[in-house]
């Protein structure tokens, strides 16, 4: 299941004054629904090749800011519905049988922890694929948050959380004890430096489940995680590394 979502100017809609609603569209298996965002602007305001507000005044920023934010709230329940469908494709298993393979897995991960040395540090990475630059699967914690943040005897999660195909920052409240969290939020599938306010703005809200103090950042994952590596340069790599550096400098300061 993979459900398509973006911004439009309903110009089907638009009335004398040339004002139209601006709606999300959902389109799954060629069927089209949408959702209304609550606004309706003129038609002369509306960048219809980026699809979103033109202007930079505070009045057509916070009109962008509510579409994005009601976009962005649709995208994290499509996400959490497609984990759920990700996990029946992938195990083959779903209902009671699903749980039940995923308690296999969890004690599978204990028992082998249990066996480590008592002053080896033990970390778990989340890892949805990273062959040259792909991905194998996406989803949201939620339908593994209970087990993996909660009974799996680890001292850290490294987390992708680097786009929205990894879902919202709620599965973190799940975590137990003082574990650590690292939040893989510098993307290293692509070149393009990330913003570093909006950055710092994510941290804040993973901090709303965990304490700051027991948070960290880096990239999402590996810039090789294979011998052929993922689309960016060496100096590419290192401006991203640069990124997380001056980040971190700024918020654990």
């Amino acid at each position: 299941m993979t459900i398509n979502t973006n911004v439009i100017f309903r110009k089907d809609k638009i009335k004398s004054n040339n004002t139209a609603p601006i709606h999300i569209r959902f389109t799954l298996n060629r069927k089209i629904r949408y959702a209304s965002t609550g606004i309706t602007i003129h038609i002369s305001d509306w960048d219809f090749e980026n699809q979103r507000i033109k202007g930079n005044n505070p009045e057509m920023q916070e009109l962008q800011y509510r579409i994005d934010t009601k976009l962005n709230e649709y995208r994290r329940k499509i996400k959490r519905l497609e984990a759920l469908e990700v996990e029946v494709e992938l195990t083959g298993r779903k209902g009671e049988a699903l749980e039940k393979y995923k308690r296999i897995i969890l004690k599978l991960n204990n028992d082998v922890v249990a066996e480590a040395p008592q002053d080896l540090t033990i970390n778990t990475h989340v890892c949805r694929g990273n062959y040259h630059s792909t991905f194998f699967s996406s989803g949201a914690y939620d339908g593994v948050a209970d087990l993996l943040f909660g009974e799996e005897n680890v001292n850290a999660y490294y987390l992708e959380f680097d786009d929205e195909r990894s879902g919202g920052f709620g599965p973190l409240a799940k975590i137990s004890g003082d574990k650590k969290v690292v939040l893989g939020l510098i993307t290293t599938k692509k070149p393009d430096l990330e913003n570093k306010k909006e950055i710092v703005e994510r941290i804040k809200q993973a901090a709303q489940y965990i304490p700051l103090d027991r948070l960290y950042l880096s990239p999402q994952c590996g810039f090789a995680s294979c011998e052929i590596g993922n689309k960016l340069t060496e100096e590419e790599q290192w401006a991203k590394l640069k990124l997380v550096k001056e980040i971190a400098e700024e918020v654990w300061k």
